[in-house]
């Protein structure tokens, strides 16, 4: 298992691995971001920024040192894509081996819904 931030943005949370590395004396997090375009480990307040957040304890197939070492490998290697590569699927990637982002698949689901309800009214 490996602790996981998700960081209410809103509309959206964002994902965060928590690091095992502390600065200023809290842990670092290691997320994928739109700000910096790839994954990044980063200060705790830099990411969180004082927004509400929960932690939770995600089931891993490696140990949380192997799920940190593979995360901390592809910092500035990936890029950042809301659709296809975005902090959800990072986390999930790294900690199940399973790229995926439930919060595309509901505004995929959402906008499918709404599509269809336009084209049957129109009708």
């Amino acid at each position: 298992m490996i602790k996981v931030l998700k960081i209410d943005l809103g509309l959206y949370d964002h994902w965060a691995l928590v690091s095992d590395r502390y600065q200023r004396g809290k842990p670092m997090l290691i997320s994928n971001t739109l700000r910096n375009g790839t994954v990044v480990e980063e200060p705790w307040d830099d990411v969180v920024a004082g927004r509400p957040f929960k932690v939770i304890w995600m089931p891993t197939l490696e140990s949380a040192t192997s799920v940190i070492s593979t995360a901390r490998s592809l910092v500035g290697k990936v890029r950042y894509s809301l659709a296809y590569y975005n902090c959800e699927h990072f986390v999930r990637e790294v900690a199940t081996g399973m790229r995926e982002s439930k919060q595309v698949k509901q505004v995929a689901t959402a906008l499918t819904l709404l599509g269809a309800f336009v084209y049957l009214a129109k009708k």
